[in-house]
């Protein structure tokens, strides 16, 4: 059982409650309420897995893996460096 540590989660015991401030205070609207098991689903869709965390790290390593290679050269046109270079030269 999930016990929230806020102020309006608990009732306000003691003098606190007839405060002069407390006949002021507006409702809080229904659509606040925070159930555990709304809480629970939230956690469930967020926090990943063991098995997703894993095949995240497997899919970050394959990408390293893609950006260590070099490009193959495509046929006998200078590269991009080279022609601005040339360029350059002119």
């Amino acid at each position: 059982m999930f016990v929230l540590d806020y102020p309006y989660a608990n009732p306000i015991r003691g003098k606190c409650a007839q405060g002069p401030l407390r006949g002021r205070a507006r409702p809080r609207p229904q659509e606040t309420h925070v159930d555990c098991s709304q809480v629970i689903e939230l956690l469930k869709e967020n926090i990943p897995t063991a098995a997703e965390l894993k095949r995240r790290r497997l899919i970050y390593e394959e990408l390293a893996e893609i950006r260590s290679q070099q490009p193959p050269v495509k046929g006998p046109f200078p590269s991009a460096e080279e022609t601005i270079c040339e360029d350059r030269e002119r």
